[in-house]
């Protein structure tokens, strides 16, 4: 499959236009805004779609059950993190476009790194599924996660062109696809009563759909280039990136690995189930933060936009996260008993641990994607280790000594850890990230009291109810910020509209 002189060049893909790092700051912010535009419209619905599944599934399963669709999900993130040793992140953050060449040496890389694992995971899965199979409904997850290793390598770098070059409007298809079929298998597989089997269809699912779709949206000649000097320069950047996530996943493990060893598969699900209602409301920076990494790498020749860029995300990120916590917080107990069911109210001791350890998510995520923006990968591959260490090192006599709250615990004490990360991205960015939140902190905690105080008086028995008291803590907490950020909010919806139109 020969290529044309064209494409294969070095630089040709550049010729007859500006190259991004020659971009001004106004044209990427703007470009920027837009993609947020259309990443968060389409993203909601796969936000709510995953919701949705998972309150279904709560729903369905038992918690041990629901302890297997905690490691799916788990498997999930090891086939998005892992696969590519961060070659694909090294194309979405270089200043200048990378040639076809770049593309087609990337992926032919990856496929032979993910056929070793592949090979390597079928040699050994007799004997893992021997292990596990007997005493877990894991064993199953195992074939599944191979094949879908397999087909997600496909997707991987037609993403990373369309990240690269800010079209998340395409790039949400994909996404909104996956979810459906992610969901909705498992959902009709757990009507059908395959219980936690039912994840390891979805998984294999949500693959194909992918692959399939990103095919459709961004037509792209998988064209095989054998080109080491190209690969080996990439992985200067790409390895710390792929470390950084791969030592997050460590971090992550601690859940899957060492909860289900010492306390068993209901304390899985107990203990994700707790985790994934104190995290919900980070939805939106699940919409944004594939947004922030290719605005920020092409701005990092611009210090003064890039400030502005890294303020305004921080500020809007915040603005939307932060009063949702809280009123989650306030909302606790009906959230739980309505929604999910009360089997779920025992372990709102959990929840509330994990709720106080995700409070810096906003500026975190900013945080982690300016450094990667600016080439510093292994500083947050430093940071993770220093997280993932420090939560296995203190995670796991805290489960011992502790049972459940010992995860949460554990969590909280890793908060100076996430506050030294914010500090350093500040630096490179000269920013006040504390700063632009404390207004938002303010307004939210005020209205969390606001919300608790109607939850006393109206007592919500039904849905209804429920989301009439959450509106009116929403008018309360838009009445605060309006006061005590009025200046900020205005600049940056302002700023929001001026680059929305300007697009």
């Amino acid at each position: 499959m020969a290529m044309s002189n064209s494409s294969s060049q070095p630089g040709a893909a550049g010729e007859g236009r500006p190259t991004p790092s020659r971009e001004a700051g106004d044209a990427v912010l703007r470009r920027g805004v837009h993609g947020a535009a259309a990443l968060g419209v389409r993203q909601v619905l796969v936000q709510l779609l995953s919701v949705a599944g998972a309150i279904a599934l709560a729903n369905l399963l038992t918690p041990a059950q629901f302890g297997v669709y905690a490691v799916t999900v788990f498997v999930m993130h090891f086939l998005v993190a892992f696969g590519d040793a961060g070659l694909a992140a090294s194309l979405v953050r270089e200043p200048d476009e990378p040639c076809d060449r770049d593309y087609h040496a990337v992926f032919t890389a990856q496929q032979i790194l993910v056929a070793v694992v592949v090979l390597c995971g079928v040699v050994a899965a007799p004997a893992l599924e021997a292990a596990l199979g007997r005493q877990t409904d894991l064993g199953p997850l195992i074939p599944a996660a191979l094949a879908a290793l397999a087909i997600t390598s496909f997707q991987t770098l037609p993403a990373a062109r369309l990240e690269r070059h800010l079209r998340f409007d395409r790039l949400a298809v994909v996404e909104v696809v996956q979810a459906l079929a992610f969901n909705g298998v498992a959902v009709a597989c757990a009507l059908a009563g395959l219980g936690a089997a039912a994840m390891s269809v979805a998984l294999v699912a949500r693959a194909a759909a992918g692959a399939v779709t990103i095919a459709m949206v961004e037509p792209w000649r998988l064209t095989w280039v054998l080109d080491w000097p190209l690969v080996r320069r990439r992985l200067r950047f790409g390895l710390p990136f792929q470390a950084a996530a791969l030592v997050n996943l460590v971090r992550e493990s601690l859940l899957p690995v060492m909860v289900g060893a010492v306390l068993g598969a209901a304390a899985v699900g107990g203990i994700f189930w707790a985790h994934m209602f104190a995290t919900a409301p980070l939805i939106v920076v699940a919409m944004l933060q594939r947004l922030l990494l290719p605005m920020f790498a092409r701005l990092q020749g611009n210090p003064r936009e890039l400030r502005r860029a890294c303020e305004a995300s921080v500020f809007a990120i915040a603005a939307l996260v932060i009063p949702v916590q809280t009123a989650a917080w306030a909302l606790q107990e009906p959230i739980t008993r309505i929604v999910f069911g009360a089997q779920w109210l025992e372990w709102l001791p959990v929840y509330r641990l994990v709720w106080i350890a995700v409070v810096l998510e906003a500026q975190l995520v900013v945080a982690m994607a300016l450094l990667n923006a600016l080439g510093r990968a292994g500083r947050i591959f430093g940071y993770l280790a220093a997280l993932a260490v420090g939560l296995w090192v203190g995670g796991v006599p805290l489960l011992l000594a502790l049972g459940p709250a010992g995860y949460g615990i554990a969590t909280i004490l890793l908060l100076a850890i996430k506050q030294r990360l914010i500090r350093e991205a500040d630096t490179a960015a000269g920013t006040n990230s504390l700063h632009v939140v404390a207004p938002v902190w303010a307004a939210s905690l005020l209205s969390g009291v606001v919300t608790s105080a109607l939850a006393a008086l109206v007592q919500p028995q039904g849905p209804v109810a429920l989301v009439a008291v959450a509106l009116m803590a929403a008018l309360a907490y838009l009445a605060l910020l309006s006061l005590l950020a009025r200046t900020r909010t205005r600049s940056a919806v302002d700023w929001m509209r001026r680059e929305w139109q300007r697009a």
